[in-house]
Order: C-alpha cells, then sequence, then structure tokens
C-alpha cells in the first residue's frame, strides 16, 4: 500500500507579498507587483518592466555575514525556507531522529554576484580584483547546498534545471521520496532571481518578453487577446512534504494531500497534445476521474503561443468537461518567477484548498476565441475545492503536473 504524502508547511517570497498570508490576500485582491524596473536602468530595454520583490530584508531571516555571502536568489531561498520550516512546526526536526531532504528547481547561476564580478573583472582586467567567494556564491547548486548547511540538512541535497517546470518537478521527486520512505521530511520548491542587467537583456533579445511598458500592472494578461509576452519575475517558494501519519501523529497543520506530480518533455508535439498527454498521465497515476477536478491552476505565462497550447491541451484532455472547471492564472499577478512559478502556484492552490476560494486571472479583458475556458476574470470566485490540477510548463518543452487534495 503506498504511503500517502502531505504538505505541512508553506514559505514564499514573491512580488506580492513576502510570507503566506500576504501572498494570499495580493491574489485575492488582484493585486498586481508588476512595475518599472529598479534594479537597473531600463531605458534601452525593450521590455522595461518586471516583477520585483519589493521590501525584502534578508536580515529578518539570517545573519549580517551570511547575507554578505549570498546572492539574491539564494538569500530568497533561504528566506522560504526557513518560513516553510518554521510553519510546519520543524525548529527541532533533528531531535527525533527524522531524515530530512532538500529537492530545489534552480537553473541559472547567481546572476546578480556573477555579473557584479565580471564587470570588476572587466573594468580593472585582472583576476586580482575578483573577490575570492565568488566561484563558492555562483554555482546552480549555491542555493540548496547553502540552505542545506544552514538547516543542518544531511540527508539529500539536490538541484533540479528543468527551466519554468524545474520547481514543480523537484517538488515531484521529494513526494516520490517520501512516499516510498526513502526520506521522512522533505523541503522542496524553486528560487528564481533573473532580474540583473545582462540576464535580463538575453530575454529581451529572445523576443519572447513584453513590450507593454505604459501601464506595467495590465502587462501580463493571461489568455487574453491583447497578449503579447512573458513578465518576467522573481521570487522563491518552498513546501514541507512528509507522511500523512506522520503528521497526524505530530499535530502538524495539513494544507493538502499530493495524490500524483508527473513530468514530461513533448519537444516537438503538435499543439495542445503535449499538455493533453501529460494532464491524462497525471490523472491516471492520482486516480482522479477528469469531473473530479474542481480547478485548475495553469502555467499561462501571458505568451501568444503557449497560452494557446495550455488551453487546447486542457480541452483535449478534458473534453467537453473543460468548460466546467474554473481555470486561473496567478501569473497575471505576479508575472513568471522562473523556477519559482510551479511552487508559488502550488502554494496558492493549498490555500484554495483551505479557504474554497479561486484567485482570479487579472487583466482578462478582451476576450481570445481560441481560449473560450472559463478563467476567473479579474475576481476572485468562492467555490468548492477539494481536489486542484497544478500545470507548469518550461522552454523546451518540459512539463509537469501535479494533482493535490483536501485532506
Amino acid at each position: 500500500m503506498e504511503q500517502r504524502v502531505v504538505i505541512t508547511g508553506v514559505g514564499i517570497v514573491s512580488p506580492v507579498g513576502i510570507g503566506k498570508e500576504a501572498f494570499w490576500q495580493a491574489l485575492k485582491e488582484g493585486r498586481s507587483g508588476i512595475a518599472r524596473i529598479t534594479a537597473f536602468d531600463p531605458r534601452e530595454y525593450s521590455c522595461q518592466i518586471a516583477g520585483e520583490v519589493k521590501g525584502f530584508n534578508p536580515l529578518i531571516y539570517m545573519e549580517e555575514k551570511e547575507a554578505r555571502r549570498m546572492g539574491r536568489a539564494t538569500q530568497f531561498g533561504v528566506a522560504a525556507a526557513k518560513m516553510a520550516l518554521e510553519d510546519a512546526g520543524l525548529t527541532n526536526w533533528r531531535d527525533d531522529g527524522r531524515r530530512l531532504g532538500l529537492s530545489l528547481g534552480f537553473t541559472t547561476q547567481v546572476l546578480d554576484k556573477f555579473e557584479e564580478q565580471f564587470c570588476h573583472f572587466k573594468e580593472k582586467g585582472s583576476p586580482k580584483f575578483i573577490d575570492p567567494h565568488t566561484l563558492s556564491m555562483i554555482r546552480v547548486h549555491t542555493p540548496a547546498s547553502t540552505i542545506a548547511q544552514l538547516f543542518k540538512i544531511e540527508a539529500l541535497s539536490s538541484t533540479l534545471a528543468n527551466d519554468c517546470a524545474g520547481g514543480l518537478m523537484a517538488i515531484g521527486e521529494a513526494f516520490r521520496l517520501i512516499r516510498d520512505r526513502k526520506l521522512d521530511l522533505a523541503l522542496s520548491g524553486g528560487i528564481s532571481s533573473t532580474i540583473t542587467p545582462y540576464a535580463f537583456s538575453l530575454f529581451c533579445a529572445a523576443g519572447i518578453l513584453t513590450k507593454q511598458n505604459t501601464h506595467p500592472e495590465k502587462a501580463s494578461r493571461p489568455f487574453d487577446r491583447k497578449r503579447d509576452g512573458v513578465v518576467y519575475s522573481e521570487g522563491a517558494a518552498f513546501v514541507v512534504l512528509e507522511r500523512l501519519d506522520d503528521a497526524r501523529l505530530r499535530k502538524a497543520p495539513i494544507y493538502g494531500e499530493v495524490l500524483a506530480i508527473e513530468k514530461a518533455n513533448r519537444t516537438g508535439i503538435r499543439q495542445g497534445e503535449g499538455w493533453a498527454d501529460t494532464i491524462r498521465q497525471t490523472l491516471e497515476r492520482a486516480r482522479v476521474l477528469p469531473p473530479e477536478i474542481d480547478y485548475i491552476s495553469t502555467h499561462a505565462p501571458s505568451h501568444p503561443l503557449l497560452d494557446l497550447n495550455e488551453t487546447l491541451g486542457i480541452k483535449q484532455a478534458f473534453g467537453p468537461q473543460a468548460y466546467n472547471i474554473p481555470v486561473s492564472a496567478i501569473k497575471s499577478m505576479i508575472g513568471n518567477p522562473g523556477l519559482a512559478s510551479g511552487p508559488s502556484q502550488v502554494i496558492a492552490s493549498l490555500l484554495s484548498l483551505r479557504e474554497g476560494i479561486i484567485p482570479p486571472t487579472i487583466n482578462y479583458e478582451y476576450p481570445d476565441p481560441q481560449c473560450d475556458l472559463d478563467y476567473v476574470p479579474n475576481h476572485y470566485r468562492i467555490n468548492r475545492v477539494d481536489r486542484v490540477l497544478v500545470l507548469s510548463g518550461g522552454m523546451g518543452g518540459s512539463e509537469a503536473c501535479a494533482v493535490i487534495q483536501k485532506v
């Protein structure tokens, strides 16, 4: 008999709020976290807006000496991880001899420190002026190894780099390790912080970002006919997973049960078919029928083609039932925080299960005849929410889907 796995703690750093309650309140209000970029002067960029995390003070979560040796992404990760562990009541988890592992989605180097030190090198023309701690600060695995060291996580520390889908894939890895009794507890999620001069220029050059700079809060508009590209953002989101029996034994708060998390790479598959196959596979693994899904939290990055493909995939997987299921996109408010996006959707979905509220898709003003599902436009909805399907996609065809339910 398979072990049931639940989520007992959440922590989030996002453009609309830091901490689960601030994040959830902003989503219910339909508040946008998108604004003109302040991290650097964006005047020469085709896209000049992003979802920056505002008011973040790393010293709330770590010592000043530790913070100085971390890039922004690592600081976000430490903060979200600390919040999740505290939320789960796991301040003394080692005393019970339980095995805690870490599974993280992160796909770039710690770019603010990388670019800072590269500029020093270019300016001075000599490696003598490079900070000797730079290499340890910028590695792709640095956030995970730092979190593991700070919180004394010894059973596992892994980093998955599957673009935007990697965060949900990391939670899937943690879910399977808990289910198979290879870990007793798992801390898992995703981090992204790429709003730096050079990295952001790469996204602009690729032509995937919005050019709607005049009204930033209106630029991220998933499924809307006037969507023109992704609004990039930053943040970190973590959850704590454990077996249901263990959570009940220690009287932990239980947000929801993970029934299945499946992943796929659908490069080259025709419009919508990749999503449809992954959704069907996930529902089958969860032993859930399509009519039993109450809400779909979509990837939906406000991209003309990607939003359409996701809509087509939902229609193909659910058939006529697709028109009866509320679908929404929190990226309309938080932008696309890369590998933190899937875990952020999971946290929003868990809070939907808790309150019976579905967050809206804001900026849905001009219906697209090809995107014609119920996108919960502009205002939250009170609804029965017992089971949620979470969709997360990435560049190159990576996809991940999860089914979570109320306990």
